[in-house]
């Protein structure tokens, strides 16, 4: 069937490039690169500030390649490097990226939007279910799911928080005294 006729299109082995690892001067990022008939496409995790930066350092081209976008989070560290990006794959007459992302997504790319040609506007924006596991996407022989994954009020501040790697209180302490 369709899923058998997607999977023919796949050739040779899927690459994964770290770009970011959450260093101080990156933010965790990673870009899976299927091959297929037509070329490498590419579906990244995270846009970090500096992305077309560390793909040229790589020398990796995403303008054409780059066949859907998903965030982790809604951060500067997640999605700062994304509307750089939407503005070079437009400039590129590059097709209309999807971007999946958690709850909120929409509403934080509508804002950036403002500041961004419509072109580059991505109208393939989703936000992902508040609770459960739920299929983001399932195409040409790869599914990505989403699982929400909530903190519990207060959790930062305890000791299982803290060996979650989860940050301390609120950054505002005195750390003089």
């Amino acid at each position: 069937g369709a899923a058998s006729a997607a999977m023919a299109d796949i050739v040779g082995h899927a690459a994964v490039e770290i770009l970011g690892t959450g260093s101080a001067d990156t933010a965790p990022s990673l870009l899976l690169g299927v091959p297929r008939k037509k070329g490498m496409r590419y579906l990244l995790f995270n846009a970090p500030e500096g992305l077309q930066r560390l793909c040229g350092e790589l020398h990796l081209r995403l303008a054409g390649r780059l066949q859907h976008v998903f965030l982790t989070a809604l951060s500067s560290e997640t999605v700062g490097g994304l509307p750089g990006c939407m503005i070079t794959m437009a400039d590129s007459n590059c097709p209309d990226v999807p971007v999946y992302g958690p709850p909120g997504t929409e509403a934080v790319l509508a804002a950036a939007y403002r500041f961004m040609p419509r072109a580059a506007q991505s109208s393939k924006v989703r936000d992902s279910p508040r609770a459960g596991v739920a299929d983001v996407l399932d195409a040409a022989g790869i599914t990505v799911r989403s699982l929400a994954v909530c903190v519990p009020d207060g959790a930062e501040e305890t000791a299982e928080g803290a060996a979650a790697g989860l940050p301390l209180g609120d950054g505002d302490e005195d750390l003089a005294g």
